[in-house]
C-alpha cells in the first residue's frame, strides 16, 4: 500500500515515489509527519516504574475532648524551650526520682488564641491547669516523647567531692502544667518526673510475669489473698506489661511446666 501525504495546496506526495526536486511545502509536511510519528511512539512506551516516596504521616496525638492542641508553630516553640531547659536538670532513677519544675514563656502570643486556651474571661490574669495526657495533647507530643538524662547519686561512702554521674535516659512523665497570660506573653510552669527507664521496665515485667504465674497456680482463696497483698503499682504492671518480652518469657515457663505435668499425668494413667 503506497504511503501518501496530503499537501496544503491540495496535491499528494507519494513517499514511495519522491520527486527529484522537493518544495518547501513537501518538506514541511514531511517534518510534521515525522513529529507526529515520534509523539505516538513516545506515548506508546511503557512508563518506567517510579519508586513511591514514603508518605510522612502526621504524629498521632493523644486526643482529649476538653483540650484543643496548640498550632504546630506555637507547640514547637514551647517544646524547644522545654528541651533546652530540661538539659540542665538532673533526674535520678528508681526510688530516688523526684518531681522537677520548669518554667517557659511564649512572647507575643495572640490574645484570641489565649482566650480559647484559658477561657473567654482572659484579661491578663486568666490561668488554667492541665494534667497528664492533656499536656501531651496540648503540646502535640506522644507520651514519653521528651527524655530525661539520668544521674546516679554518689554512694554515702564515696570519696569527698564525688559528683553524680550520667547513667542513661528515661522518658518524662508530665504531672501538671499551669498556664497564664500576662502582657501578651503565654507563661507556663511544667511539673514532671522521669518515668522508668528500659532496664527498670524489664525488671518490672519480669516480676509481673512471676506474679502472673503464681496467680494462675493459686486456688480461689489463695488468689484473693495474693491480690490483696499486691500494691496498686504491682497490679498495674501485671496488666500493662503483659506484652513485654520479659513477661512473656515467664509465661512460657508456665506453659512448659503445665505441658510437662500433663505428660506425667498421662504416663501415670497408662
Amino acid at each position: 500500500m503506497p504511503r501518501i501525504l496530503s499537501l496544503p495546496s491540495g496535491g499528494l506526495l507519494n513517499l514511495d515515489d519522491l520527486p527529484k526536486e522537493a518544495t518547501l511545502e513537501m518538506l514541511e509536511v514531511c517534518a510534521a509527519r515525522i513529529r507526529e510519528l515520534e509523539h505516538g511512539h513516545n506515548s506508546a512506551k511503557i512508563p518506567t516504574p517510579q519508586r513511591k516516596r514514603a508518605r510522612i504521616e502526621p504524629t498521632p496525638v493523644p486526643m482529649d475532648a476538653s483540650v484543643k492542641p496548640l498550632s504546630a508553630g506555637d507547640a514547637k516553640a514551647i517544646v524547644d524551650e522545654l528541651k533546652a531547659k530540661l538539659k540542665a536538670k538532673k533526674f535520678f532513677p528508681g526510688s530516688q526520682a523526684e518531681p522537677c519544675s520548669v518554667t517557659f514563656s511564649s512572647p507575643r502570643f495572640p490574645v484570641e488564641v489565649a482566650r480559647q486556651l484559658l477561657g473567654p474571661s482572659t484579661t491578663g490574669k486568666g490561668t488554667r491547669s492541665f494534667q497528664g495526657r492533656q499536656i501531651d495533647c496540648l503540646l502535640r507530643l506522644k507520651p514519653g516523647a521528651l527524655k530525661a538524662t539520668l544521674y546516679k547519686k554518689p554512694h554515702r561512702f564515696s570519696k569527698p567531692g564525688a559528683t553524680a554521674k550520667k547513667c542513661g535516659t528515661a522518658p518524662l512523665k508530665f504531672l501538671t502544667m499551669e498556664l497564664s497570660y500576662k502582657a501578651s506573653n503565654l507563661c507556663g510552669k511544667l511539673r514532671c518526673i522521669n518515668d522508668r527507664c528500659a532496664h527498670e521496665v524489664e525488671s518490672a515485667a519480669f516480676l509481673a510475669g512471676i506474679r502472673a504465674r503464681h496467680l494462675l497456680d493459686a486456688g480461689p482463696e489463695e488468689k484473693q489473698e495474693y491480690l490483696a497483698a499486691m500494691s496498686p503499682e504491682e497490679k498495674a504492671d501485671v496488666e500493662n506489661l503483659k506484652m513485654h518480652p520479659a513477661f512473656l518469657k515467664e509465661m512460657e515457663k508456665q506453659l512448659r511446666l503445665e505441658d510437662s505435668l500433663d505428660v506425667e499425668a498421662e504416663g501415670d494413667m497408662e
